[in-house]
């Protein structure tokens, strides 16, 4: 699912701090 890709590159773009 390319989806769950985009979405974990998006939560890798994102601040530590917002990291789940």
């Amino acid at each position: 699912s390319k989806s769950l890709f985009d979405l974990i590159s998006i939560l890798d773009l994102e601040p530590l701090e917002v990291n789940l």
